[in-house]
């Protein structure tokens, strides 16, 4: 009986400590390119969020992209266990298909978690240096108004709910407009830096009535009054990639 209880504790010793070491395998989400359409030597940013229930690091976090080497990406921001950014930017002339692999030493994770690739960035043979935004009505299809923005790119332009207001969001700008005119009533510049020159991502969003407009830079979360007041900003080494505003302006919704 003493011989059996011993063989017992054993194998359940055995069996506890291997559930106790067993390897959570890591998981890679959220990957995409920005921004989505781009002219040659344009800086392009990719991320993607590594994830590891146990927290481990990885060994390594790469993109692949077909035809070229394997590129090392680095980490901006958060933690293992409930997602790591990381981060690979380089100045591209082609378009490449694309994919993001990590190892935390014992199992690789993909993504595309089948092995394929995700799409590229459209590089357009032309460069866009006569950029405008334009304002219609639904009686024809005549601009009401444009306004020329040169060699920035519209992200996104939203619309308050009676037509009174326009917010768009380009590369380097946040502008707000009535729509009783072409000119600005204000236009606010998110933050350059040397690696991404263009003021990098972001997206816009307007209240129902207007009076609030939030707005995402490369890194910073924005939200403005109707008259153009920074009424709080908050800023963090992650892009972001898009926002909400609820119609009645008392929340904000982020994604990086």
């Amino acid at each position: 009986m003493v011989k059996k209880a011993i063989i017992f504790g054993i194998v359940f010793l055995i069996l506890g400590s291997a559930i106790a070491f067993a390897n959570s395998p890591p998981k890679l989400i959220e990957g995409h390119a920005e921004p989505p359409v781009a002219t040659p030597g344009t800086l392009i940013v990719y991320q993607v969020t590594y994830t590891d229930e146990d927290d481990d690091a990885p060994e390594y976090v790469k993109i692949i992209f077909t035809g070229t080497e394997a590129k090392e990406m680095r980490k901006i921001s958060g933690n293992y266990k409930t997602g790591v950014v990381y981060e690979f930017s380089w100045k591209q002339n082609d378009s490449f298909d694309y994919r993001f692999e990590a190892s935390d030493g014992k199992e690789t994770a993909k993504l595309p978690w089948y092995g394929g690739t995700l799409a590229p960035v459209n590089i357009i043979s032309e460069k866009l240096e006569t950029n405008k935004i334009y304002f219609f009505s639904k009686e024809n299809n005549e601009p009401l108004w444009s306004y020329d923005i040169g060699k920035n790119q519209v992200q996104n332009a939203v619309i308050s709910d009676d037509g009174s207001r326009i917010a768009v969001k380009t590369n380097n700008y946040i502008y707000f407009f009535s729509k009783d005119s072409n000119q600005p009533l204000w236009k606010y510049q998110c933050e350059t830096g040397a690696e991404d020159p263009s003021g990098g991502s972001g997206w816009v969003d307007i209240s129902a009535d207007g009076k609030y407009i939030v707005g995402g830079c490369r890194e910073s979360l924005n939200l403005f009054s109707e008259s153009g007041k920074l009424v709080w900003t908050y800023k963090d080494n992650i892009g972001i990639y898009a926002v909400s505003i609820s119609a009645d302006g008392e929340y904000l919704a982020v994604g990086t």
